[in-house]
């Protein structure tokens, strides 16, 4: 599960739980429990304000998305220029088949293209970066 993916997840099971709600039945909470304490649902909410931001905050920024990977489909898919290509072209290239959005891009450095080089050989397209 992604970061950004936990994060909703989160928000979800505090809604349920300032709803009264057990977040994994569904079943409602019983009225003597702490989940029901004035005090508790105020911090329920406030936690949810601290997810919410973070949410946001996740959205414009790298952080929570996925680790590179590419499918042997989108590699198909990459089209490099003619003659010599450097590192950097080339990592530019790649990047422009996966989803940005949802993934890291690829970079140039020795570490990224050692890796690259294994999943090619190794036919094992996934790796955490």
């Amino acid at each position: 599960m992604y970061e950004k993916d936990k994060l909703i997840r989160a928000q979800e099971i505090i809604g349920d739980l300032i709803e009264g709600k057990n977040p994994f039945t569904g079943e409602e909470l019983e009225n003597e429990s702490i989940m029901n304490e004035v005090k508790m649902i105020r911090f329920l909410h406030f936690l949810s304000g601290v997810v919410q931001e973070n949410l946001n905050r996740g959205s414009s920024s790298k952080k929570g998305k996925a680790p590179f990977e590419i499918t042997p489909e989108q590699l198909k898919e990459v089209i490099l220029p003619e003659g010599e290509v450097g590192i950097n072209d080339f990592c530019r290239c790649v990047n422009e088949v996966i989803d940005k959005e949802r993934m890291k891009n690829i970079s140039g450095t020795v570490e990224s293209m050692s890796r690259l080089y294994t999943m090619r050989q190794t036919k094992d397209f996934s790796w955490k970066t």
